[in-house]
């Protein structure tokens, strides 16, 4: 895994070139030959993949019990990057359609490198087209305020469960 390839993955566009170097040293390769299945919708979300070579199909079953696909991805797409952030369920199961290799970052890796990166954390969450806002004296609790990111921001260290603050980072969807 190259620092360039990660890059193309926009949660990781603004690393700098020592904290993408430290990144790639936590991804895994994988090897799977063609039908394998990576993961199923339902599965909990626990890593995301790059494709190094090869073709994932991407899909999802339909009422009536048929795989429908939603999208064959090829050498250089990704897929599953939610699953760093939320740990959700998969919304689509994920087949190798053609033998492949595949660079998989852990949830467990990617939280690591978070915690030890606390301002490379921030960044990377604001280069997703989150906006930062501070705000003065809150007498909030984060949870309202953070809808949905608590989770994510507890597990990288970055607040302590149920956490108040005079001075409180708030994260917004938006620009």
């Amino acid at each position: 895994m190259t620092i360039d390839t990660l890059r193309h993955v926009p949660l990781f566009e603004s690393l700098d070139d020592e904290a993408a170097k430290e990144l790639c040293k936590l991804i895994e390769t994988l090897d799977r030959a063609e039908r394998q299945v990576l993961f199923r919708a339902g599965d909990v979300g626990d890593a995301m993949y790059l494709i190094e070579r090869g073709k994932v199909r991407i899909s999802v079953r339909a009422t009536d019990g048929h795989d429908v696909t939603l999208t064959e991805l090829a050498g250089g797409d990704f897929f599953g990057e939610m699953a760093l952030l939320d740990r959700q369920p998969r919304s689509a199961s994920a087949t190798v359609a053609e033998n492949a290799r595949l660079a998989v970052l852990s949830r467990e890796h990617f939280l690591s490198f978070m915690r030890s990166n606390p301002n490379v954390a921030l960044e990377m969450l604001t280069a997703q087209g989150l906006r930062a806002e501070v705000v003065r004296r809150a007498r909030v609790p984060f949870g309202p305020v953070l809808s949905g990111r608590t989770a994510f921001l507890e597990a990288a260290g970055l607040i302590e469960p149920g956490q108040r603050t005079e001075e409180l980072v708030v994260l917004r969807a938006g620009r």
